[in-house]
Formats: structure tokens, sequence, C-alpha cells
């Protein structure tokens, strides 16, 4: 990876970061772009160039914590009992770590706010966590 990619990669995780902490202070409709740049040290333009707009902030959203409980399944070894189990906790280990952020993403994510199309894609990424821990 390039110098140049590092960075990027590290500004989108900022912003990403600062999008959590924003949400969970602030709510989803409470989060503006201006407000989420000004917090993660960057333009505006950056933050529409590395994440994309609200609907695409929500997907990445999403998928950072599908990758977390992913990761778990992959950390969990054993039978399906032991997956299970690590399954469990890594999906509760955000509720407990930022009940405010995870309420409000769920929330979102439950009502269908972002869209069909996020909605299938989470779908899809949500059966292959099913299909990870029963392998």
């Amino acid at each position: 990876m390039s110098l140049l990619d590092t960075q990027k990669e590290e500004r989108r995780q900022r912003i990403l970061s600062e999008a959590r902490t924003l949400v969970a202070e602030r709510g989803w409709d409470g989060l503006t772009m201006r407000g989420l740049a000004e917090q993660s040290r960057v333009s505006v333009p950056t933050v529409y160039n590395l994440v994309g707009g609200k609907d695409a902030l929500l997907d990445a959203l999403m998928e950072c914590l599908f990758t977390e409980v992913s990761d778990s399944i992959e950390e969990g070894h054993g039978d399906v009992v032991t997956r299970a189990r690590a399954l469990w906790r890594a999906g509760l280990a955000p509720f407990v770590e930022a009940p405010e952020y995870s309420r409000e993403l769920m929330c979102l994510f439950l009502s269908g706010a972002g869209g069909a199309d996020l909605r299938r894609a989470q779908d899809a990424r949500y059966t292959e966590l099913v299909i990870a821990l029963l392998q």
C-alpha cells in the first residue's frame, strides 16, 4: 500500500470513528456532514470522497460492525456452540461499549432508513455471518 493510500485509509478510519462518536452524542438526525468534517479535522469534500453521503456513511458503519462480528467468529474455533458463543459476545460487545451509538444504528437499520439497497446489502452480510457460524 502506498503512502497516499495509507493516509487516505487513516483519514477514512478517523471519519468513521468520529461518526460513531457524533451519532452516540447527537443521534443520526443530529449528524451533519459539515460537523463530521470539522470533528474529523478534514474538509467536507474529503468526507464525501472517502466515505460518501449519509447513506454511504450508514453503510460503512454497518459494514464495520459486521466486520467486527465476523472477525470474532473466525477467532472462535471449535464446534458450532463455541462459534455461536463468539458470535453472541461479538454482537453484544458494541451494545455494552457504546450503547447510545449501537441503539441508534440498529434503529436505523431496522427501520430501513438507509433504503432498500442498504438493507439488501446488510441482509446479505448477515447471511454470510450465519454461514460462517455454521461451517
